[in-house]
């Protein structure tokens, strides 16, 4: 059964303990899975770079109705942009394209959607959890990420691209439990993926966005105290 990259990246983050989709970091993780489904556009070779920035190759909807929405929302820019510009913009989307992702792991028989869990509190929402219900692919991922980032395999592109978007979200504890096995992992992913671009892209998409949160905290503190003076 052939995954897409950005499924095999919702298999490494999903907490088989709490049945949840990386909680721990989740404005971090939008951006990696919008920067997942950017480079699948690349993988059915829609997109190509042209210097640091992205450009249109094939407008031609691929048929998946994930990448049909990503490609048209690059193809339908009035100019080409950088990867961390473009993974901003598709990170908009992480949600519906999370939600897509997880409901076709289930029709694939990968996961098994368990009861919705509704925490209590007065802003209480409902969190689907998940469970590994079909593990060959599941089983399979986790050994070739371990052959990889253990043994020393060499990895094949697609492998690389994930082992890239993994550094970018700091998902190597995920994989790993025995400390010695994290240690040698997160070593052996910061140096496969040290120059990927989509990693950096993720990066600075969310400093972009803490800058700016930050930027308007200053100016509505900066606002009261006027009001205050």
């Amino acid at each position: 059964m052939e995954l897409r990259l950005s499924e095999e990246l919702l298999l490494v983050a999903l907490n088989q303990k709490t049945g949840t989709i990386a909680p721990f970091k989740p404005m971090v993780f939008r951006y990696t899975l919008a920067a997942a489904v950017l480079q699948e556009l690349f993988i059915r070779q829609k997109l190509e770079f042209k210097g640091e920035l992205v450009k249109v190759i094939n407008n031609e909807p691929p048929g998946d109705v994930i990448l049909d929405k990503a490609l048209k929302i690059v193809t339908d820019s009035q100019k080409e942009k950088k990867v961390q510009q473009w993974v901003s913009k598709l990170g908009g989307k992480s949600k519906e394209f999370k939600k897509i992702l997880l409901e076709d792991l289930v029709n694939k028989s990968v996961l098994r959607s368990l009861d919705e869990h509704e925490p209590p509190g007065a802003f209480s929402r409902k969190i689907i959890r998940f469970r590994i219900w079909h593990d060959r692919p599941f089983v399979r991922l986790h050994k070739q990420l371990h052959d990889i980032l253990v043994y020393g395999k060499e990895p094949d592109s697609k492998s690389l691209r994930l082992i890239g978007l993994i550094n970018a979200c700091k998902l190597t504890r995920n994989i790993f439990n025995d400390r010695r096995e994290q240690e040698i992992a997160e070593e052996r992913v910061n140096l496969l993926s040290n120059n990927d671009v989509f990693k950096k892209g993720v990066k600075s998409a969310v400093n972009t966005v803490r800058w700016s949160v930050a930027s308007g905290i200053f100016s509505a503190a900066m606002g009261l105290l006027k009001e205050v003076c």
